[in-house]
């Protein structure tokens, strides 16, 4: 994935100034996309998941990045389902790594809440089927997460999307959430970018 990128490197960096620049980014990043989204999608199948290549997003972050999205249908399961442990997330993890951080590469995200609680694991899964990492799992209803971002469960209907978002925060910790479920809940875990 990352040698795909490297024609696109080049093109800006030969690009120039003013609108040429602006249409050369606009260019590369079309390029980038499509290249992450096939990416992922095609990893996630090799691995069992479907992966709606519409609901993968990426983020850069100095020298390292993360490509995720969401397994068709992970916004389906139950309360029962998530304390026997359920995939929320295909992500990838690149670039340069820091020592102690997850490695590079593809992993299932599998949560796992006790009935009741606010808070378990997200579980780092290699395609060979090894955790590698977890962190904890935050979860928010819409009450909650109106708190933070407020007018963010209208109108009321229970009607919401099922997304995927990167957060950065001081210190380089990169958080995924991915949203939806019913009762509608917004799950947070970091992603072990930092030792």
């Amino acid at each position: 994935m990352l040698s795909a990128l490297i024609p696109v490197v080049s093109m800006l960096v030969g690009a120039g100034t003013g609108p040429a620049v602006s249409g050369a980014m606009e260019l590369a990043n079309q390029d980038v996309v499509s290249t992450m989204r096939s990416g992922l999608v095609q990893q996630a199948a090799s691995q069992g998941l479907a992966v709606d290549p519409d609901a993968v997003t990426y983020v850069t972050l100095g020298d390292s990045f993360l490509v995720h999205g969401p397994p068709v249908g992970a916004d389906l399961h139950t309360a029962e389902e998530f304390a026997a442990g359920v995939d929320i997330t295909f992500l990838y993890v690149g670039g340069v790594r820091p020592a102690g951080a997850l490695p590079a590469g593809f992993y299932r995200v599998r949560a796992t809440l006790p009935l009741g609680a606010e808070t378990g694991q997200a579980q780092f899964i290699s395609g060979s089927g090894v955790v590698v990492g977890s962190s904890t799992l935050f979860v928010r209803t819409t009450a909650q997460q109106d708190q933070f971002i407020p007018g963010s469960s209208d109108p009321g209907t229970g009607d919401f999307a099922t997304i995927t978002s990167t957060h950065i925060f001081r210190g380089h910790r990169q958080y995924v959430d991915a949203a939806g479920w019913t009762p509608y809940r917004v799950f947070y875990y970091e992603v072990l970018t930092a030792p």
